[in-house]
């Protein structure tokens, strides 16, 4: 027998405290925490011997009492048989034929997104973006477990979402801090320090059981209840008239099933979008995905169908590769059950060892994601590297006999969310993941936000952004770059007053036309296709740009130029990427009849990975 005193685990700091021992001792360890004694691991392959056993599928007693006392019988909190059995009820709800039915309800919880970020657009505001996550999240949560349209309702929906994120705090509070195993202090902090977080949570109690009691008898009369939809509610109350599961726990297991899908899916969707936003390169490879996919001009308008999540390949490693970097789940625990459990590598657990599988330092494991483990690559989750890691080195909703039941659940509405939201905005961040500092609130979180920069997309017709790159491109490189002319047949009279006699002689520079100050700005030599937006050219004279001259005697070829450079940088673009570092100030042109360089910089050329269809 072992005895021993350590500090106690805190959720707030548990990740720093066991990032440390990851560093300190290795991915495997024995740790107190008070009294108790922890196995904590962050190895892939014990990972898997206690995932896969039918005797680790407990939870531990000093972690979850608080939960038990907070949320009481539910998913998250039953163990043995009695979790077995929900499990088996709930499984239902969650089978890919149930979940191809609140897809519509993904998709049009969007909306009410939109409109919040446009309306912060419109004023100069700064959008609140993981408020307005949780709200949305809220709206598709309540419809597919309650089967109500809440924004119909006289339900509150940023108070209810909020509600959902004060149970959160206080559930993390009861799960961490040692002095809550004692009832009597549990009780007195209820009433006391916790009293709006305990008051929250009765309101969302409240909402939860008026849903379940009324929902049968209203749909029809009251529009909040979803008409012809078969959501979580539903499979509990056909099981509750098989005699399959008792009526009395139908409000608390709904409000486990809630608040998991709550805070997965909100926490995931805006770890996805702030990692895009810090990494302007990969967003725009999920754009051009999202673009391939649904090329109309819809400004993310568009409906997201199940065949549609297969097809958003390179968008599944954007999610999976933060979900790496930022586990919703960042550790989980279980308590060995029913018997001794022997690990692969000889060790034996006994029954009742304690267990922390630390996830957070599982995913940024050096000796499994090598040297660049802290550097965002959805190219992890390509096949090929997929297949070379170990089953069980990436476990964002844990995996095995107690797996999350949402795992798919959360992929769909994430996906569906991020693909029409990448459609309508762009994302700016400076942050970098090593200055981001999580914390364990029961879900990971981050308790100082990176400023994020939201802006609408600029929109094009099919190709027309093409044609501001090649307008662009002509006026800095243009290919007649001068051009002569002569007075015959009389004096010509300029607008200015000025007179050319018959016979004069003359060179139009296209060339420094187009790289005038005057006209094109300051940043002349920047390239800038947004120069030939529609609002741009209006504003310019129309004789500023004449890459193919103008007037009388233009050049008879201009639209056959403009099809063939077109087709061909379309097609060129889409099967290949290019880089070169020269820069516009140093390119030395000539005029060879049409402009030409002496010397050609360096250009490389590589074949993008394409996304099966």
């Amino acid at each position: 027998m072992l005895f021993g005193f350590g500090s106690l685990f805190k959720a707030k700091t548990i990740i720093k405290k066991f990032t440390q021992y990851a560093q300190d001792y290795g991915k495997n360890l024995m740790v107190y925490s008070g009294p108790f004694l922890f196995l904590v691991t962050s190895d892939p392959i014990t990972i898997k011997d206690i995932l896969t056993s039918k005797n680790c599928i407990c939870k531990p007693d000093l972690v979850y009492d608080g939960l038990r006392h907070v949320i009481g019988r539910g998913l998250i909190t039953l163990d043995g048989d009695d979790w077995i059995h929900d499990r088996k009820i709930l499984d239902g709800a969650f089978k890919i034929v149930k979940l191809k039915t609140f897809i519509p309800r993904f998709n049009s919880s969007v909306i009410a997104l939109f409109q919040n970020i446009d309306g912060d657009i419109e004023f100069g505001k700064k959008s609140p973006l993981i408020r307005y996550l949780r709200e949305q999240t809220m709206s598709f949560a309540a419809a597919t477990v309650l089967g109500r349209d809440v924004v119909k309702s006289k339900v509150d929906i940023a108070s209810f979402a909020e509600s959902v994120v004060s149970a959160s705090e206080y559930l993390s509070d009861m799960t961490s801090n040692f002095i809550y195993l004692n009832r009597l202090v549990r009780t007195l902090a209820a009433n006391t320090i916790y009293k709006h977080d305990v008051d929250a949570i009765d309101e969302t109690i409240n909402i939860i059981t008026e849903s379940a009691t009324n929902f049968p008898k209203l749909r029809g009369s009251d529009p909040s209840y979803i008409e012809n939809f078969d959501s979580v509610v539903d499979v509990l109350a056909r099981a509750t008239k098989r005699n399959e599961f008792p009526a009395e726990h139908t409000t608390m297991e709904l409000f486990h099933v809630l608040i998991g899908a709550f805070e997965t899916s909100s926490g995931a969707a805006y770890f996805c979008l702030l990692m895009l936003a810090m990494h302007p390169e990969i967003q725009q490879l999920a754009y051009e995905e999202v673009c391939r996919i649904f090329p109309d001009d819809d400004e993310g308008h568009f409906e997201v169908t199940y065949e549609h999540l297969g097809q958003l390949e390179y968008l599944s490693c954007v999610i999976n590769e933060t979900l790496r970097i930022c586990p919703v789940i960042s550790q989980v625990g279980r308590k060995v059950v029913g018997g001794d459990v022997t690990l692969s590598n000889g060790a034996v657990l006994p029954e009742g060892q304690r267990i922390m599988i630390d996830i957070y330092n599982l995913h940024r494991s050096k000796e499994i994601w090598g040297p660049n483990a802290l550097k965002f690559q959805p190219d992890n989750f390509l096949v090929e590297n997929v297949r070379a890691r170990h089953p069980f080195a990436f476990i964002p909703f844990t995996k095995g006999i107690r797996s999350c039941i949402g795992i798919r659940y959360a992929e769909f509405s994430v996906k569906i969310t991020l693909a029409r939201f990448i459609k309508r905005y762009k994302l700016y961040a400076n942050a970098k993941i090593e200055d981001l500092v999580f914390e364990n609130h029961i879900s990971l979180h981050l308790p100082k936000h990176p400023e994020m920069k939201i802006e609408r997309r600029k929109m094009s017709k099919p190709l027309e952004y093409l044609s501001c790159v090649i307008n662009e491109t002509l006026r800095i490189c243009p290919v007649i770059s001068q051009v002569g002319r002569k007075v015959v047949g009389g004096d010509v009279t300029l607008s200015n007053g000025a007179v050319l006699p018959e016979g004069q002689r003359i060179m139009i520079d296209i060339y420094n036309l187009h790289r005038s100050k005057e006209i094109w700005g300051p940043n002349a030599l920047k390239f800038q296709p947004d120069n030939f937006l529609v609002e741009n050219v209006r504003a310019r004279h129309p004789f500023a740009f004449i890459p193919f001259t103008k007037g009388i005697r233009s050049c008879i070829g201009i639209r056959y130029a403009e099809f063939s450079v077109k087709i061909t940088l379309a097609r060129f673009i889409k099967r290949y990427k290019l880089y070169a570092n020269a820069k516009i100030e140093d390119l030395v042109f000539e005029n060879h009849i049409s402009l030409h360089l002496p010397k050609h910089p360096e250009m490389k050329i590589e074949r993008r990975k394409m996304s099966k269809p």
